[in-house]
């Protein structure tokens, strides 16, 4: 059937989603645009999953704009937070939340 839809509708322009293959076609860039570095970190998929959904979280909760990097604007955040005064509390929260995902009885109550 998306056979057929391909051939009726031809091929999707830049930014729409192609009906046979649901991957979205990508719009030329702008001399205007900015460079950019994709940065990459492997982990176990459970673990993946849980970074990739805290981070939609955090930047749905900041408003973060959707456009302009949002997962780079709330890691930047959240570097820059862990630098400041509260850096303890985010270090504690990290190793209960590491130790939470592992299974680890001893710190892992109240998450």
């Amino acid at each position: 059937m998306s056979e057929v839809v391909w051939i009726a509708t031809g091929p999707p322009e830049p930014g729409e989603r192609c009906p046979r293959c649901t991957r979205r076609v990508p719009k030329p860039r702008k001399s205007s645009s900015p460079t950019t570095k994709r940065i990459v970190a492997a982990a176990p998929p459970d673990l993946a999953d849980s970074l990739t959904a805290w981070l939609d979280a955090l930047q749905e909760s900041a408003g973060a704009d959707s456009i302009s990097y949002p997962r780079a604007r709330v890691l930047e955040g959240l570097l820059v937070f862990a630098a400041s005064e509260h850096r303890e509390e985010f270090i504690a929260f990290l190793i209960e939340y590491v130790d939470a995902l592992s299974g680890n009885p001893e710190t892992s109550e109240g998450v």
